[in-house]
């Protein structure tokens, strides 16, 4: 494994309470504190319950997870009527080429 992408977790902890932005914060002050270390920055999902918890626990630098956000967006893109018939017409496409033992060999050919 690449020793520059790693992740490091000091503990998880169940949280029975509501997971509202002021608790999950509190949890992380907690965390900090038992730990004696200073969290500088954090990395959530795009929620706005965690947005609240980085500004309880005070931490400085809170960072949208870019492959939630990449998840939206392209979860919104598929609701574009346009591209969901593309899509269909390509799946119609790749679906008639894999039943098609003719029509595979002319593609594979070349």
């Amino acid at each position: 494994m690449d020793p520059s992408v790693c992740s490091h977790v000091l503990q998880t902890r169940d949280l029975e309470e509501s997971h509202t932005g002021e608790n999950l914060g509190a949890i992380r002050v907690d965390a900090a504190s038992e730990w004696g270390c200073r969290v500088s920055d954090i990395t959530t999902d795009n929620a706005a319950n965690m947005k609240i918890a980085a500004k309880v626990a005070n931490i400085p630098v809170h960072l949208n997870c870019f492959a939630h956000t990449l998840n939206l967006a392209s979860g919104k893109v598929l609701q574009i009527r346009e591209v969901a018939n593309m899509l269909a017409k390509i799946r119609s496409v790749v679906g008639y080429l894999h039943r098609s033992t003719t029509a595979a060999s002319i593609i594979y050919l070349q």
